[in-house]
């Protein structure tokens, strides 16, 4: 018996030719968890026979005809090596509220690749695409949870990203009480309450992913290896703000245009929602830690068994979100997109800094992240909320330099409606289509 990949790959060239193995679909449990197009399969033109050309006792006319059969190359899967999958999940609304950066902490130290987040409101055609990829006997229950406030979309990629996913979510991901019992390390117990309140909607294979991505994020991934990538530029909601030039309506307006409740005025202006910038230095990792993913050498079991030892690197925005969680800030909005030149610097034009040749180069070439966090007096006290810029372990004086942020209300209140089409919470203010 073979120790590992590389005798089991030499035994089998020495016993067997190519054309003399074939992959059995009824062994692979897992084989809808990746996409049917591989680059190791092909499509072969097999002739038919009739049963009349068999010698059997068949009537009619001779049948023969050409069909088509798709093959895999049993070596050649082995030779390409692990292949990097890209998939979707949504966080539900609670999870989201509650526990969205330690959420983003453990893909992370799962060694995921985060290439598209958006915080979001589903909308009518979003929990109808949700519906077709559940069973009818459980869609209206299991659904529940679509209304009760914003969700986090996450396209993640890895090497078996949706088996790694499904095996996270443990053996009751609609129960996390169960799963607290029996699997009390799974995402489900972590971060779910109850069976309606379960935490996370994910795809059961890699086709329903891949759908729940082309309608989520329709102009591409970012830093993807194994999607389409977005070009810079192409976002539709900056393009749209473009040509039609959103608005937002505070809350304190039009509460002070109705009622003229003054102490309802008075203590919106304590209701603040502040607008960050983060750049790709605080996302990507510069070392490049996934390509242990994407070797394409034939390696031994040991050594493969060796990268999950590896320490997972945690980007700088996590560390952000989750300081800025424990001051009490709540995210209203929160978009990954790549900007052009021309978007880059409309940005800092509002930020006061649009002649910044530094600030340009620094959001342009990679994604950045833009979002939108709540509290009172978020705008004015948030250097505060990072901590102190004396203390050398603090997240202001790690990551100071490199946060674009509104220092103004006017900043922040023009930056919302510049990168966002909706807040998750419209008691601060709606963002309204130009006209």
């Amino acid at each position: 018996m073979s120790y590992n990949l590389n005798e089991t790959y030499k035994l089998m060239k020495l016993f067997f030719d190519d054309n003399e193995l074939f992959p059995d679909s009824f062994m692979r449990p897992t084989e809808s968890h990746y996409p049917a197009d591989s680059p190791t399969r092909s499509v072969k033109l097999v002739q038919k026979l009739s049963d009349k050309e068999l010698g059997a006792k068949g009537r009619g006319e001779n049948k023969s005809n050409v069909i088509t059969v798709k093959t895999e190359s049993i070596y050649s899967t082995l030779l390409a090596g692990p292949v990097s999958v890209a998939t979707c999940f949504i966080v539900k609304p609670d999870a989201c509220f509650r526990f969205l950066p330690y959420i983003l902490r453990a893909i992370f130290r799962e060694h995921f690749s985060v290439v598209g987040i958006q915080v979001l409101q589903l909308s009518e055609n979003d929990v109808k695409l949700l519906k077709s990829q559940l069973e009818a006997e459980v869609r209206n229950s299991v659904l529940r949870w679509s209304d009760n406030g914003p969700v986090c979309v996450i396209a993640v990629e890895r090497v078996a990203a949706v088996t790694a996913l499904l095996d996270l979510m443990g053996p009751c991901p609609d129960d996390p009480q169960k799963s607290k019992r029996l699997h009390p390390k799974s995402w489900t117990a972590q971060f779910g309450r109850d069976q309606f309140e379960n935490a996370f909607f994910v795809p059961q294979t890699y086709k329903k992913g891949a759908q729940l991505i082309s309608h989520f994020f329709p102009i591409g991934l970012h830093h993807s290896k194994a999607w389409q990538r977005t070009k810079p530029g192409n976002d539709s909601c900056l393009n749209a703000y473009r040509l039609n030039k959103r608005s937002l309506l505070l809350e304190k307006d039009r509460v002070s245009n109705t009622s003229g409740d003054v102490m309802s005025a008075a203590h919106s202006l304590l209701n603040q929602v502040n607008v960050l910038l983060l750049p790709y230095q605080l996302i990507t990792n510069p070392s490049d830690h996934h390509h242990l993913h994407h070797n394409h050498q034939l390696t031994s079991s040991s050594q493969s068994s060796n990268d999950s030892f590896v320490p997972a690197f945690i980007p700088p925005f996590v560390d952000i979100l989750m300081q800025l969680k424990s001051k009490g800030a709540n995210i209203l909005a929160l978009r990954m997109l790549s900007l052009s030149t021309q978007q880059a610097k409309d940005a800092l034009q509002v930020l006061k800094r649009a002649d910044d040749q530094i600030s340009v180069e620094m959001l342009v070439g990679a994604p950045c992240i833009a979002v939108a966090v709540h509290r009172d007096n978020a705008v004015i006290c948030f250097d505060q909320m990072l901590g102190s810029a004396y203390e050398k372990s603090s997240v202001l004086a790690k990551y100071n330099n490199a946060i674009f942020r509104a220092s103004t209300i006017s900043e922040a209140n023009e930056l919302i409606p510049f990168f966002f089409d909706q807040l998750a919470d419209n008691d601060y203010a709606t963002v309204e289509d130009g006209k």
